[in-house]
């Protein structure tokens, strides 16, 4: 599904299999392997790849041959591996934009109208009356053939039934190995919401006639909270079951909902903020669509510590990471992995959210293993001491109206102006006699 055909770096939307096997003997089996959706530029096809829907395989078989004299039954079983999807609010606005736009296509061209409607009319009028005249001729005579002949099958048909009833049942089983489904939000590509429901089966019987329909799992949904990078409860984990019947007569369809658990849910003012927003991205009328996919970073480094500040994740050995050099006042955006990598593999803000800092030409040395997903305030000794002083260093970690996190490298002694009027302020030396800044 192409979003705009009409430019060459349109996105879309791709669905695939690798392998379809179909085979039919005393029972019919369909295997799909490898079934999965991915979002893609098309002047970047192969490059440009997101995973929307993780691939898995279908197993369907259908047995329907008959059991006894006068009865049969259809069997179907289904087998669905894990399901994961990742899904994204640009994708749903995405989606959603293509859908319209299929719907507008098949709308059919407006006719012009024409007198040639009323000319028919007249027409059809005309034979009308011809046709009442040459029925009155043959009323009587066919009316006569006619009852004669449903005298005859009458009988007949009513002794059909009976001769060629057959008890027919129908029985369905399917068992899922699992579903995840993972909300992504648009700023940054960051995860929103994660719902997963556990290896679950579902059951239905005579679904033709009087249907009968079970199933039951166990769920649980977590939300993001930026504050801390972490995944906090939603719902706590939770077991809900469905049946669904149908009766004949009279013809009465029911769905009831069960539980045998409480459910636990947990809602902050921050989840609220945060569904307000993502409510607020999808209705809004502004194209960001065209905006890049990623392009604003969930951190942003500041260095005001008066050198320069050079910064690194700090990974494992034998793993490269991100690393910016910034001088005094700069701010720089940051990311532990790139957006793509986020969304394959789950990693919200990389598997640690460790930095490792050195101030250019202080003398001081590095600070290694320093956190930075936390909101919070963290003071570090800057080592080796200088004329018997110990100097320290603030880093400051504050979470923004749009959830991005502003680390901020400073020193710990913040001075505030509140007279109303400018003041200039510098660092003396009383060996030298002059300021150094």
């Amino acid at each position: 599904m192409i979003a705009n055909p009409a430019i060459p770096n349109t996105e879309a939307i791709v669905l695939g299999t690798k392998q379809v096997l179909f085979s039919h003997q005393n029972v019919s089996t369909l295997q799909i392997n490898k079934v999965g959706m991915f979002l893609c530029r098309m002047d970047k096809f192969e490059t440009s790849r997101l995973r929307i829907l993780d691939d898995f395989t279908l197993e369907l078989s259908v047995d329907s041959r008959s059991q006894d004299k006068g009865s049969a039954l259809t069997s179907i079983d289904v087998h669905v591996e894990p399901l994961v999807l990742r899904l994204s609010l640009r994708d749903i606005l995405l989606a959603t934009q293509i859908m319209n736009k299929v719907s507008e296509m098949r709308k059919p061209p407006e006719v012009e109208k024409t007198d040639e409607p009323q000319r028919i009319k007249e027409i059809k009028g005309t034979d009308k009356k011809s046709s009442k005249r040459r029925s009155t001729i043959g009323g009587k005579a066919g009316s006569a053939t006619a009852s004669k002949a449903r005298s005859h099958l009458v009988p007949e048909q009513r002794l059909a039934p009976q001769q060629s009833a057959i008890i027919r049942r129908e029985e369905l089983g399917a068992q899922f190995d699992g579903i995840r489904v993972i909300l992504i939000g648009d700023l940054h590509e960051l995860p929103l919401l994660d719902w997963s429901v556990k290896k679950f089966s579902v059951d239905v019987k005579d679904w033709s006639s009087t249907l009968n329909a079970d199933t039951s799992f166990d769920t649980f949904i977590n939300v993001y909270n930026f504050s801390k990078s972490a995944w906090e409860p939603l719902i706590e984990p939770w077991q809900l079951g469905f049946h669904m019947s149908k009766e004949v007569n009279p013809d009465v369809f029911s769905v009831e909902a069960y539980s045998h658990k409480n459910m636990d849910l947990t809602l902050t003012s921050a989840t609220i903020a945060l569904a307000s927003k993502s409510f607020q991205f999808l209705n809004t009328d502004e194209d960001v669509l065209s905006k890049p996919r990623g392009a604003d970073a969930p951190y942003r480094i500041r260095n005001y510590t008066g050198f320069d500040l050079n910064v690194w994740a700090d990974v494992e050995d034998g793993e490269n990471g991100p690393a910016a050099k910034l001088s005094d006042g700069e701010e720089y955006p940051w990311r532990f992995e790139d957006a793509t990598t986020m969304r394959e593999n789950l990693t919200p803000e990389g598997n640690a959210g460790l930095v490792g800092i050195k101030l250019e030409g202080s003398g001081f040395d590095s600070i290694q293993r320093i956190p930075v997903i936390r909101e919070g305030e963290t003071l570090y000794n800057l080592k080796p001491k200088k004329s018997k002083f110990l100097h320290k260093l603030l880093v400051e970690v504050k979470l923004g109206s749009d959830n991005v996190k502003y680390i901020t490298f400073r020193s710990p002694l913040l001075l505030e102006n509140n007279t109303q009027i400018p003041v200039e302020m510098g660092i003396f030396s009383s060996e030298d006699g002059h300021l150094l800044k």
